[in-house]
């Protein structure tokens, strides 16, 4: 069976959404497979292993991806000297340490297996978990270089950057979350990180120290219910969140295994299916 992406749409496709999750589930292969005619990749799409990070691009004739893959272990990506949050020239506010560095390393030779700005097809970013915070800051990196980003679709991402960074965000983002799914919780909204404090008169050893972070998504939330409904109700989404946070606090910040199903790429990926139009 092959499945369509709506390129032509300028604003949200649940159509668009269910063929990038569907990418997204493709990041995690070692070989496209049958995936590169079932998504119509081309001969031009090329997976990509770099450092820690892995997804794929592809040039097709109408459109070009570039799609991030998640991680076995988010955890290891939620250490205080990793979430601490720093100001970075390619973006607006401050971000994740971690996420922005895991970016930077691998981003020049990221940038040349996409196609030229130039070539002006449009330009689609997706990510999966740590897959979607990367999304993210290769949206913002993307538009500053003249790409043409039509919208970025996230599914189960981590937040990525403080309040300025939320407010100079500028990129069509879409933001997926399934149900229980505990990692878009993550950085949480208010943290106090412990690390290490560098001695400015260099008189003494290091010292420990707190300080306080506060985390905001970007883009519009797209939350789907236990039964996969797709809804764009806030209120109902500010209590499920109160719910979840008061889960993980109570679990000491250990993810239950409903909220480590609903993560799951291919839980993602029937949810998101769920929705499309039948007929």
């Amino acid at each position: 069976m092959r499945i369509s992406g709506d390129f032509s749409a300028q604003g949200f496709s649940i159509q668009t959404a269910f063929y990038l999750v569907n990418a997204c589930s493709v990041s995690y292969a070692d070989e496209f497979g049958d995936w590169q005619a079932t998504l119509a990749l081309g001969d031009r799409a090329r997976l990509f292993h770099l450092g820690e990070l892995h997804g794929f691009v592809a040039d097709m004739d109408d459109a070009a991806l570039l799609v991030f893959r998640g991680t076995d272990s988010i955890a290891t990506w939620l250490t205080d000297g990793r979430i601490v949050q720093i100001e970075d020239p390619a973006y607006p506010g401050k971000v994740h340490r971690g996420f922005a560095d895991a970016l930077r390393g691998i981003w020049p030779q990221l940038v040349d297996l996409l196609p030229r700005p130039a070539a002006g097809r449009p330009l689609w970013v997706a990510g999966h978990s740590l897959g979607g915070a990367l999304a993210v800051l290769a949206a913002v990196r993307l538009v500053n270089e003249g790409h043409n980003v039509r919208a970025t679709y996230t599914y189960g991402s981590p937040r990525v950057g403080n309040l300025a960074f939320y407010q100079g965000y500028r990129p069509l983002t879409y933001r997926f979350v399934n149900n229980n799914d505990l990692v878009p919780h993550v950085p949480l909204e208010f943290l106090i990180a412990s690390i290490t404090l560098v001695n400015l008169d260099e008189l003494g050893p290091p010292a420990q120290g707190l300080l306080h972070f506060v985390y905001k998504h970007v883009g519009t939330l797209k939350y789907m219910d236990r039964h996969g409904k797709l809804g764009e109700g806030m209120s109902n989404w500010d209590q499920k969140k109160e719910f979840m946070m008061k889960s993980l606090m109570e679990a000491g910040g250990r993810f239950e295994p409903e909220a480590v199903a609903d993560h799951h790429i291919w839980n993602y990926v029937k949810a998101v299916g769920s929705n499309l139009p039948q007929g």
